[in-house]
């Protein structure tokens, strides 16, 4: 992702130098902390299935936002979803979103996917919303 992003930066902004620099992830995760970096690579995988927990990382104060962006719009849209519930959380969510994308506080690239490919043979193969699989629950057929 890193040389995509150096690559295409440097041919359509004439002039400009991307440096990548890959570093163990102790010393990433401290230079996030530090705010040491122009251009930041990270990642982010959710352990409950709500948007809410990707739009905060956008939020002030969340500890994981190492720009400290803040926009006074989306962190209203973010204060009001929390005490919220049903669609109109849904919508107020959906509408913080767009507010997101539109203004580029952060910028998704990607988002990771895999396929299983599991024998017709097995039985009760259940997978965590971590997309672990739960052999526990498995048997053959």
């Amino acid at each position: 992702m890193g040389q995509y992003l150096q690559s295409t930066i440097e041919k359509e902004l004439k002039g400009a130098k991307v440096t990548l620099t890959s570093i163990p992830h102790a010393q990433h995760v401290a230079r996030d902390f530090a705010g040491q970096f122009d251009l930041n690579l990270t990642g982010w995988t959710t352990n409950w299935l709500d948007s809410a927990d990707f739009l905060s990382l956008a939020q002030k104060g969340n500890t994981v936002n190492f720009t400290n962006w803040s926009d006074p719009t989306f962190n209203k849209l973010m204060t009001t979803q929390a005490g919220q519930t049903g669609q109109t959380r849904y919508d107020t969510l959906a509408k913080a979103d767009k507010y997101l994308m539109k203004v580029k506080g952060f910028v998704p690239l990607y988002q990771p996917a895999e396929s299983k490919l599991v024998s017709s043979k097995v039985g009760g193969l259940n997978y965590s919303l971590l997309n672990e699989a739960q052999y526990q629950y498995a048997y053959w057929k």
